[in-house]
């Protein structure tokens, strides 16, 4: 019994190396070291009039002039050359195709055609059919545009663009027909064994091939395989390469004489076909093959726009409707509540009739769906087959043909599997497309079988009608990526949901333990003085006198003085939580402070042979403070620099202004800090590694920071490692000259300077505000011009204008006074001119920012005029 062939045969043909081209040329294979011919198609001879066998030396078919031409080619890639111009030594002119494969120089000699695209002609025609394929809007369109262009361009006599489906299944979207009485392909589909998967393949990398004459007789190469390799020659670039007879079998039936494809490419795949058909042989130039091919990729590059275009169109509407649902999940007390909300569901994410949730056994639907059981059903059905993979069906009946009861309602499906085992999933349902496809020809008969047992492709191109059940409207690409990143989604409000659990538990054993370790801690620092106090006092009764009395009393005094700074630091805590830390700010002298401070724990210093040195460049350093507070803060880094040092060792204080802040710095070199100690050095109950630091509750520093940051400073500590000391820095604001003059200091009064010769600029969006200052000012002498906003005054100073003082509102629309001082301390001809900030904004934090942002000095409004003169003339007193 003889084998009926299958399909597959169509599959295994062998078109790349077919070992045969088309007549309408020659093919030369040379070694391009000695540009001696090793092989030929058989004729050779006859297409270039010299007689050619392997041994045959290029230059006997080519003139010198064509050689020449050759050889400059071969220097990079020679496809770049083509087409060349030759002459051939016997028969005149020639166009040559040249490439490289399996290590050979291959030639290709076609007769020179007169071609009626030259240069000017063909420049013109790009011109008109580019910006037509460019003004194109749809698909439809820039299909329609392509067809009609490359029908003019060409000639053929039908031009068809051809578009795959996902399932390489194709359909004519557009179509130029010379006249009425052609076949019309339009609209028609086609099954994707009419292009096997290695012609697709062969498109991708060889985007034009033409048939010039459908009834050709294969021309073969002699010899038939590569002398170097002793394999058949691999001619996939080859424009002569000879084609199935299975496929010019298929074009005689559809009445085709000569054909021309050119791929149209979406990246590296094949996103469909030119399909160019002649009723009799037709040669196409080399040229106008060119100009083709050239304007398939700018039509390529229009659909891969219009689709991308789509795509994220479509994403974007997509991801915001994620948007919504993870805020539905993540607020809901499970996510599957979420997803099914009135507000917004899983059927809102792209087109879908309806959407099912399997989660821990439970099912929820949404919109149109099969039954709870249905469903159930159906994912038992999917676990034995594809249990973790994103599927995607458009029948479901297919796979599944109990699917058939429901297919009204959910003919295909996507289904995202949720666990690692697939019992959980969600499901998007579509229902049932009616109507029928339309094949060019019965799908079923693409491929017969003769009498000889010979393959044979179909005779019939006729339209045929094909009924469609149980399938649903094809799913997208891009509806497919949706539905699998949502899935990442879910995890994470899943996730979310369990982390949240997960924190509040944790925050609850965390506060467990911060309450028993906080009062284990205070239960132990204050029984130890307690104990001492107790203990001395019962001695004492048994009758001391003397020095053993006065030790006893000190001791008492000394613990009971631990004890109440325990407390208070436990108060301190407490108030700070609470927000009930208040302070009683005044304008103070922070050196005399420090100074006094120094003097205070000097007496613990020099019992351990510790030097305390300070320094000081300024005799006034005011800033608005607690004083009793601000004196708290530099006892405590005192007591902890000295506590932390070595024996007869030195402890450095000193104070600086630094730009609009005062900072002290308290160094020793003492046991220093490892770099997790650091990191956590202001966190209550936090300790050094001395034995004599473990006494207290290690509160201080904490306390330090609230306090410093309540005065709208802030405070750093650095250290370079254990061994290495430690640096602690705080930061308070200056007092302004406003709060000096309420303070009673001394300052400069406009009667006791004269404004007269100085410039001032002020800044003020609000006019009837600016033009106040502006008259105030000039009563007093000055010249004041005016700016409206941030970007007028940068103007100005950065004219020929030269000011004194710039005064500056804050709250400004366009550049507001925070940007316009950052500019100004940038730009080194501005740095460093004077400026005042005016604010409605009165809080110290408000204050604080002004003057680190540059500003010398801050006035509230509504603007006090004797305040703001004062300020005015004595900060141009200091500026001379």
């Amino acid at each position: 019994m003889t084998r009926r062939p299958e399909l597959q045969t169509c599959t295994d043909e062998p078109i790349r190396v077919p070992g045969s081209i088309q007549p309408h040329g020659a093919l030369l294979g040379i070694d391009e070291q000695s540009l001696e011919i090793v092989l030929a198609s058989a004729n050779a001879s006859e297409q270039t009039g010299t007689s050619v066998a392997p041994g045959t030396p290029l230059e006997t078919v080519l003139t010198a002039a064509s050689m020449t031409r050759l050889r400059n080619a071969l220097a990079g890639d020679p496809r770049d050359a083509n087409p060349l111009a030759l002459e051939l030594s016997n028969l005149g002119a020639a166009h040559g195709i040249v490439h490289r494969t399996d290590g050979l120089l291959v030639l290709e000699i076609e007769p020179a055609a007169d071609d009626p695209l030259k240069f000017r002609t063909a420049y013109r025609r790009l011109v008109r059919q580019f910006d037509r394929l460019r003004r194109a809007e749809s698909l439809e369109q820039v299909a329609d545009a392509a067809a009609s262009e490359l029908a003019r361009l060409t000639g053929f006599d039908r031009v068809m663009v051809y578009q795959f489906d996902r399932h390489a299944n194709g359909s004519v979207i557009a179509e130029q027909r010379a006249d009425e009485n052609m076949e019309s392909f339009l609209g028609l589909h086609y099954p994707a064994s009419d292009i096997p998967p290695q012609a697709r393949q062969l498109y991708i990398e060889n985007p034009i091939r033409l048939i010039v004459d459908t009834d050709f007789r294969p021309v073969p190469l002699v010899p038939d395989v590569n002398p170097e390799t002793g394999k058949p020659i691999d001619l996939s670039q080859s424009t002569l390469r000879s084609v199935s007879p299975i496929h010019c079998e298929y074009l005689r039936n559809m009445g085709v004489g000569a054909s021309m494809s050119i791929s149209l490419l979406n990246g590296n795949n094949l996103w469909g076909l030119i399909a160019c058909h002649h009723r009799t042989s037709f040669l196409v130039p080399y040229g106008t093959r060119m100009v083709a091919e050239f304007l398939a990729h700018v039509l390529s590059a229009k659909v891969l726009e219009i689709e991308r275009t789509s795509v994220l169109m479509h994403k974007a509407r997509a991801y915001s409707i994620q948007s919504r649902l993870i805020d539905q999940m993540v607020a809901a007390s499970s996510f599957e509540e979420g997803l099914a909300a009135d507000y917004c569901t899983l059927t809102d994410l792209f087109p879908s009739d309806g959407a099912a949730i399997l989660y821990r056994g439970q099912i929820t639907t949404v919109g149109k769906t099969p039954t709870v059981e249905q469903v159930r059903t159906l994912s038992n059905r999917l676990s034995t087959s594809e249990p973790t993979e994103v599927v995607a069906t458009e029948s479901l009946a297919a796979t599944f043909p109990a699917a058939a009861e429901y297919a009204a309602v959910a003919s295909g499906a996507i289904v995202v599997p949720l666990s690692a085992d697939g019992s959980d999933r969600i499901f998007w349902f579509r229902g049932e497309r009616g109507g029928a496809i339309t094949w060019a020809g019965d799908p079923e008969k693409s491929v017969v079988v003769d009498s000889e047992d010979r393959l044979r492709p179909r005779s019939s191109f006729a339209a045929f009608r094909q009924q469609v059940r149980h399938h649903c409207e094809p799913w997208q690409e891009w509806e497919i990526d949706i539905a699998s990143d949502f899935r990442t989604a879910i995890a994470a409000s899943v996730i979310h949901q369990a982390a949240e659990l997960e924190r509040l538990n944790a925050r609850l054993m965390q506060a467990s333990q911060h309450k028993d370790h906080f009062l284990a801690t205070v239960s132990h620092e204050l029984r130890n003085p307690l104990n001492a106090i107790v203990g001395w006092v019962r001695v004492a009764r048994m009758g001391l006198d003397g020095d053993e009395l006065e030790h006893a009393l000190e001791t008492i005094e000394r613990n009971a003085e631990a004890q109440t700074e325990l407390i208070n630091d436990l108060l301190d805590v407490s108030r700070i939580q609470s927000g009930n830390l208040r302070l009683e700010t005044e304008v103070v002298n922070f050196r005399e402070i420090m100074l006094r401070s120094i003097e205070t724990v000097q007496p613990s210093a020099w019992s351990r042979g510790i030097k305390i040195s300070s320094s000081c460049v300024e005799e006034t350093a005011n800033v608005v403070a607690d004083p009793r507070r601000l004196q708290q803060i530099i006892w405590n880094l005192l007591n902890n620099a000295i506590k932390f040092s070595n024996e007869n060792s030195e402890v450095r204080v000193s104070l600086e202004r630094i730009s609009s802040s005062y900072q002290l710095e308290v160094a020793d070199d003492g046991f220093g800090m490892t770099p997790e100690l650091l990191s956590k050095v202001f966190e209550p109950f936090t300790q050094g590694d001395n034995p004599e630091s473990r006494a207290g509750l290690g509160l201080g520093l904490s306390i330090v920071k609230s306090i410093v940051e309540l005065h709208d400073g802030e405070i750093v500590a650095y250290s370079d490692g254990p061994g290495h000391g430690a640096i602690f820095r705080v930061r308070i604001p200056v007092a302004t000259l406003a709060e000096n003059v309420a303070s009673g200091d001394s300052v400069a009064k406009v009667a006791d300077f004269d404004l007269a010769g100085r410039r001032v600029l002020v800044v003020e969006d609000h006019a009837d505000a600016g033009q106040m200052v502006v008259r105030l000012i000039e009563a007093q002498g000055a010249s004041v011009d005016y700016a409206g906003n941030g970007n007028e005054a940068m103007k100005m100073l950065l004219g020929k204008q030269c000011y004194d003082l710039i005064i500056s509102d804050l709250d400004m629309p366009e550049m507001d006074g925070f940007e316009l001082i950052d500019r100004i301390r940038r730009d080194s001809t501005l740095t460093g001119l004077p400026a005042i900030a005016l604010t409605a904004f009165t809080r110290g934090g408000d204050r604080a920012r002004a003057l680190r942002a540059g500003f010398q000095y801050h006035v509230a409004k509504p603007v006090d005029p004797d305040e703001l003169l004062a300020v005015v003339a004595t900060l141009l007193s200091r500026v001379g």
